[in-house]
């Protein structure tokens, strides 16, 4: 298991892969990784566990990315953290490709081509894109959060709200009128 202290950790010199498997733990950051979400913020390192698998020019990649992620519950806006882990499958392969080929890697996402006389394989992209994918779209304080009156703003987890005369909007006076048979 290799544990780099290079600058950018997660580029790899071609020429330092070694034929066979190698396995490298990193730690990185947020920032490091250029991992930005208008909604959930990154408090600690990101773990990257991954085992690279060399055979002549193709580098088959899996790993796991696991990190905590910092969000607002959609309900009540209480901040919550929510465990995230990523699996990552990339196959790189050093090859004289056609247009054909490349247009074909790109719009498969888990092969990478590239060209004879790389030297370096850049890990990042993969790694935040990772990440980002599995950023859940909602999270809740907890299952049965009750949020806030939207007259109000009470949080209704924490009291009881004391509009209980609302106001109805009158715009919606006409639906009342509706018949349903």
């Amino acid at each position: 298991m290799k544990r780099t202290d290079r600058q950018d950790p997660l580029v790899l010199p071609v020429d330092e892969i070694q034929e066979g498997a190698s396995e490298y733990v990193l730690d990185v950051t947020a920032a490091g990784l250029d991992l930005q979400d208008a909604y959930y913020a990154f408090p600690g390192v990101i773990h990257v566990h991954l085992q690279l698998h060399r055979i002549m020019e193709t580098f088959t990649l899996t790993g796991t990315v696991r990190t905590i992620a910092r969000g607002e519950c959609c309900r009540c806006l209480v901040p919550v953290e929510v465990p995230v882990r990523a699996e990552l499958q990339v196959l790189f392969q050093l090859k004289n490709a056609t247009p054909d080929e490349l247009e074909a890697a790109a719009e498969d996402g888990g092969l990478v081509i590239l060209r004879p006389g790389t030297r370096e394989l850049n890990l990042a992209e993969h790694v935040h894109d990772g990440v980002l994918l599995e950023l859940p779209v909602r999270v809740y304080c907890r299952k049965d959060c009750r949020g806030l009156c939207s007259h109000c703003g009470t949080d209704l987890n924490r009291d009881n709200c004391q509009c209980v005369g609302r106001e109805q909007d009158p715009r919606w006076e006409a639906l009342k009128n509706i018949k349903f048979r």
